[in-house]
């Protein structure tokens, strides 16, 4: 139903959900364990070939569903579906490989402001819906996540085993970790074109 005055609904309603303490800290020290063990990369951002940014500062790897990740992959479909279900039940069919992201403070890692919606770019047809993160330690300092255009104090305080879950279009960062390193698991919902 829409609200006749949907700027006062927006002060109740936000527009991310968290599933809180998703997965157990014991969880979360697995997932970073495997994660390691695949191949690093510096991570990048769709732009034009050759061109550098220092926008996007933080190692990456992909996360191919397989006997060993089937549990933590199983486990975050079920969250994200539940969380959709629950706030958007938007059309969704599936998500893309799952990233491990690795943001180190050595590296001044950070990713500024950015939408994980490609306007215009679709994978076989398929559109970026939703998006889901999963912070899997604590033990850093910096590298908040933050949306774009909210006060502080409403920003969404996430911590290890957290699942936080929005609408792919919304502008969100990670600030600079300025201590450690920051882990987590993110991928995208994907589904046919909004209407």
């Amino acid at each position: 139903m829409l609200h006749y005055k949907p700027l006062e609904a927006s002060f109740v309603t936000y527009p991310w959900c968290f599933s809180k303490n998703y997965f157990s800290l014991s969880e979360c020290k697995d997932v970073i364990d495997y994660c390691n063990s695949l191949t690093k990369q510096t991570a990048g951002i769709f732009k034009e070939k050759n061109q550098t940014t220092t926008k996007r500062l933080s190692d990456i790897s992909w996360v191919e569903y397989n006997q060993d990740s089937k549990w933590f992959y199983d486990k975050l479909a079920v969250g994200i579906d539940l969380l959709n279900q629950q706030f958007y039940q938007l059309d969704l069919v599936g998500f893309e490989n799952i990233q491990f992201t690795e943001y180190d403070s050595m590296k001044n890692a950070k990713y500024d402001w950015h939408m994980d919606t490609i306007l215009g770019h679709n994978t076989n047809n398929l559109t970026r819906k939703l998006s889901a993160t999963l912070l899997l330690n604590e033990n850093f300092e910096g590298g908040d996540f933050e949306f774009f255009d909210f006060e502080k104090p409403n920003q969404p305080k996430v911590f290890a085993g957290d699942l936080i879950v929005f609408p792919s279009f919304m502008t969100h960062r990670v600030t600079k970790v300025i201590k450690g390193i920051r882990n987590s698991l993110v991928c995208w919902c994907v589904g046919p074109k909004f209407k």
